[in-house]
């Protein structure tokens, strides 16, 4: 019985996030069936970088780094709090893909897992 459970769980398929983040570095993973064409990641709603395509099963790194606004600014992920991350693209068939990033929170609260509350948060209970 235990060795059936163990062969399941080493052959079930791993789920992976279409949007991850580690360290400044952004990885989009296309998990569907269907390629991705005019491929649009915003960051903050102002910085952005366009791909003709991510196809199917396929992944793109890069670094935040390489996100730019109209006035030609990068991104600095070392000085600039990330708020925003979405991708807008369409498949072959011209379906809208829309895939967005839950951040949990911005400053302390974003890194503490909401352990620090506003005012108005602490009033509530």
């Amino acid at each position: 019985m235990l060795l059936a459970a163990a062969l399941a769980s080493a052959c079930s398929k791993k789920t992976v996030p279409p949007l991850q983040l580690e360290a400044g570095r952004l990885t989009v993973t296309n998990t569907t069936d269907d390629d991705w064409n005019k491929v649009e990641i915003w960051v903050n709603r102002q910085y952005r970088l366009t791909v003709d395509s991510i196809p199917a099963g396929q992944q793109l790194q890069t670094p935040l780094s390489i996100f730019i606004e109209a006035y030609g600014r990068r991104f600095d992920f070392a000085r600039q709090q990330l708020k925003d991350l979405r991708l807008s693209a369409t498949t072959k068939s011209g379906a809208p893909v829309d895939v967005r990033l839950d951040l949990k929170g911005s400053g302390l609260a974003g890194l503490s897992g909401g352990v620090f509350k506003s005012k108005e948060e602490e009033g509530k209970k």
